[in-house]
């Protein structure tokens, strides 16, 4: 091998190894902005039911923060398997505050509008469905675990509006 191929090869290992830490990086800025709209949302587990709304209402800015790292990761990447599980707490998130906002299931062409994915990007960097469809499953886990916390506070209704939820939403 000749001192110029080691060269080229050196140089796009270098540059292949900055843009892993780039996007490793900014895939760890929006777990953490999810992180923190997670927290939020999980005060519905020990609040009445009536503090919901306002649960939402301190969620959604917080959601809405995780645009500029959406949009970031969208123009640097060349692939999507370091953010999949971010997009994922995106999306359960966003449907989290969809159902306990008006309880309904937030579809994808919405998740996409919510998080301002553009359609330029198309091609390299879009909600997958496979990923959609994940982000849904852990919002219904995670209504499990609300009908059983929303009982505990006394809040009888609730287990039979998120079965109905489920089952509505799932045809």
């Amino acid at each position: 091998m000749d001192k110029d191929d080691l060269v080229r090869i050196t140089t796009s290992i270098d540059k292949d190894v900055a843009l892993g830490e780039k996007l490793r990086d900014l895939a760890s800025e929006l777990e953490r902005k999810t992180r923190m709209v997670v927290s939020v949302l999980n005060r519905i587990h020990s609040s009445p039911v009536q503090s919901t709304p306002e649960i939402v209402n301190s969620a959604k800015p917080l959601l809405a923060e995780c645009r500029t790292s959406i949009a970031a990761i969208a123009e640097t990447i060349p692939e999507h398997e370091l953010w999949r599980l971010k997009i994922q707490t995106a999306v359960f998130c966003g449907a989290l505050i969809e159902y306990l906002s008006t309880g309904d299931l937030l579809s994808m062409p919405q998740a996409n509008e919510l998080f301002q994915i553009r359609i330029e990007w198309q091609g390299r960097f879009q909600i997958q469905a496979e990923d959609y469809l994940m982000g849904l499953i852990i919002l219904v886990n995670e209504l499990s675990r609300y009908s059983v916390n929303a009982v505990t506070l006394g809040n009888l209704q609730e287990p039979y509006k998120v079965s109905s939820f489920v089952k509505v939403s799932a045809v």
